[in-house]
């Protein structure tokens, strides 16, 4: 299942170049993430109460054009592919046009809050990625 979320681009997301200050990308894949994990009703929020977390350990991103204010884009998030207790992201950053302005592949890694070590990707997040 891949997630589609919209975003206008506003002022504030503007830096002195006069295009989407290269941070916003970055935070927009995370928006997208986040609605990815709503849409298959398991929120982070609800990863603590099941004893875990997941952590960002690489973004490899290409920034492939440029956005500017009152753009809107469309970030979209698709599974791609599940270790043991890593998981792995496609996305892209769209314009209206659906031209790709950014694309990335992001890993996670789900870790045990107490011992903050690796642990197994739930059953209920794993059920949604590719089997190889």
């Amino acid at each position: 299942m891949e997630s589609v979320l919209n975003i206008t681009v506003r002022s504030s997301d503007i830096d002195l170049n006069g295009h989407l200050n290269h941070v916003r990308y970055v935070e927009f894949l995370e928006r997208g993430r986040r609605d990815w994990y709503e849409q298959i009703h398991f929120p982070l929020e609800s990863f603590h109460p099941e004893g875990i977390m997941t952590s960002i350990v690489n973004i490899q991103m290409n920034f492939r054009r440029e956005c500017h204010e009152q753009d809107r884009l469309q970030v979209i998030t698709k599974p791609a592919k599940v270790g043991r207790s890593s998981y792995v992201f496609d996305q892209m950053i769209m314009n209206r046009d659906q031209e790709v302005c950014a694309d990335a592949r992001v890993t996670c890694v789900i870790m045990d809050l107490a011992s903050r070590q690796s642990t197994a990707v739930p059953d209920k997040l794993r059920s949604h990625f590719p089997s190889e």
